[in-house]
């Protein structure tokens, strides 16, 4: 047992039957304040004397560094010197840190343990924390007295070492430069404290009670507080939210998503990125750099030479620029719904020259039969996943490529993504629908239907071929759509065999065994 669990239990039984009994834990939120990560940091930042070293250990906690994280390494970066200013100016003999016990089942763990002269210790504490009051009520010390005694300690004081926070926020009127200079300024002036507390033997009876308590209980109620803002589990608790238990067996009741990823290509100047622009709250992550008419917000996925003084230039690759955006929507919350990412083709050439970089590569071969291919696949279409699995609608973005295949005398066109079909089959089994956009003119549209010589496909049955190019068309023909049950993913099933990207598409019929002479094929330059 240990002081944390009879806390637990005392605050929300619930709660420590998830953490204790069941032993469950849950993701990382990449909370810059999360509390569990900023305290042990603190701690062993006063531990070893090293903040260059305990700045190193919170920023390992996230998978990418936000202004927040900056924000929060500065409180820590200017707090911790000053608590081991205060712990140098004790007059003891000497000093101890993370002293752990376990006796007669009880655990635990003391912060700081400082000898006196006459062989007697006194009992420190670190708490990151300007909730005074509540921690000087607690029973912690009183139990880790109690039981460093029965070791052969003589615990003669015992304390509370309090590191204060700040809480204040940029405003929208001051520079991020503006309100560093203003948090340094505010920090200068916290000064950690000691709260001295006298030994309650009761408090020791009480957690002995609670221990009783606990063992005897089967059935481990809720306890609602203003509390649960801080459990990590409040998601599970209150909104039923559970990710780890397998589901009622069951049939689910399926209902039109009214907003489906789409995988959307067409030859250049169909107006592709126009359609998507149309849609609200868009992210787009552009590949390309034709962003001139687009109103949505763009992030361009681009290399980046990074300058640091005399030194010599660094290169980010594209490809670590885009990892970088789908962690902060995976960590940071956003009022976007839609994500896009023009182009996916571009994406898979950021990718491979990120991998040949990281490796040594200049080609894929030289990562060894087959391995080095495998190695960029598995990195592309892992890392598309991760951008799926967020949680926003996903738009994908790629231009026509043009094939002909030959099936008797005759000579067909073929119309798919300009991506290997490797790649393709898979991307286009994450989204829900991929079309075909075709422009004649003015007249622009989106094709729905799947051939042997079109690739395209949808989880829903529109019941037409094709509507116009319109979000609001769009929009309307989902709302009359069925689901259709016995969706598979789109192939192709012949084999693509011109090299010629971008050639205009041309309504296709499905060949006749009486057919001899070869289709007319309407040439590029009638677009």
């Amino acid at each position: 047992m240990r002081q944390s669990a009879i806390g637990t239990f005392e605050k929300c039984p619930f709660n420590y039957d998830l953490e204790y009994n069941q032993e469950l834990d849950t993701y990382p939120t990449g909370d810059a304040q999360n509390p569990l990560i900023i305290g042990t940091v603190l701690h062993y930042g006063c531990e070893t004397g090293d903040v260059k070293q305990a700045l190193e250990l919170y920023f390992n906690q996230y998978r990418v560094i936000t202004d927040l994280q900056i924000n929060e390494a500065i409180k820590l970066e200017n707090l911790v010197p000053k608590v081991l200013d205060l712990v140098d100016s004790f007059d003891y003999v000497d000093f101890k840190h993370e002293i752990k016990f376990n006796i007669d089942g009880f655990e635990g763990t003391a912060d700081l343990i400082a000898y006196n002269a006459d062989g007697s210790v006194d009992l420190y504490d670190f708490k990151y924390s300007n909730n005074v009051d509540y921690y000087l009520k607690s029973m912690q010390l009183h139990i880790y007295k109690y039981y460093l005694e029965k070791l052969g300690f003589e615990v003669r004081k015992m304390a509370f070492i309090f590191v204060p926070k700040t809480f204040i926020r940029q405003k929208k009127t001051e520079s991020l430069e503006e309100f560093r200079l203003r948090l340094k300024s505010v920090l200068a002036e916290l000064q950690p404290t000691i709260e001295y507390i006298e030994y309650d033997p009761q408090k020791v009876a009480d957690a002995f009670r609670i221990c009783i308590k606990i063992y005897n209980t089967t059935v481990f109620e809720k306890n609602p507080s203003k509390l649960c803002d801080w459990c990590k589990f409040k998601s599970y608790c209150q909104k039923g939210e559970n990710y780890m238990v397998i589901p009622k067996n069951e049939r689910r009741t399926i209902e039109i998503d009214r907003n489906p990823d789409m995988w959307v290509y067409g030859a250049s100047y169909t107006g592709k990125t126009t359609f998507v622009d149309q849609l609200d709250d868009t992210l787009m992550l552009n590949t390309d750099g034709n962003t001139d008419a687009i109103t949505s917000p763009v992030i361009r996925i681009k290399d980046e030479i990074l300058k640091e003084g005399r030194k010599e230039p660094k290169r980010k690759y594209a490809w670590e620029v885009f990892k970088d955006v789908i962690a902060e929507l995976e960590t940071n919350p956003t009022d976007f719904k839609n994500v896009c990412v023009d182009l996916v083709e571009d994406m898979l050439e950021h990718c491979r020259l990120y991998m040949y970089d990281k490796n040594g590569w200049e080609h894929e071969q030289d990562g060894g039969y087959g391995k080095g291919y495998d190695m960029i696949r598995l990195e592309f279409l892992s890392t598309m996943k991760r951008l799926k699995n967020i949680g926003y609608r996903i738009i994908l973005i790629s231009k026509l490529a043009t094939g002909e295949v030959t099936r008797g005398a005759a000579k067909y066109t073929t119309y798919r993504p300009n991506l290997k079909e490797a790649f393709a089959e898979v991307i286009a089994g994450i989204v829900d629908m991929t079309v075909l956009v075709e422009a004649n003119g003015n007249d622009r549209k989106m094709k729905f239907k799947a051939s042997p010589y079109i690739f395209g496909g949808s989880r829903f049955n529109f019941g037409v071929d094709e509507i116009p190019l319109d979000t609001r068309a769009l929009a309307a023909a989902i709302e009359k759509a069925d689901i259709n049950v016995n969706y598979t993913p789109p192939t192709m099933t012949v084999q693509n065999t011109s090299s010629r990207p971008n050639v205009a598409p041309e309504d296709t019929k499905e060949p006749q065994e009486e057919q001899k002479a070869t289709p007319k094929r309407r040439r590029a330059a009638e677009q």
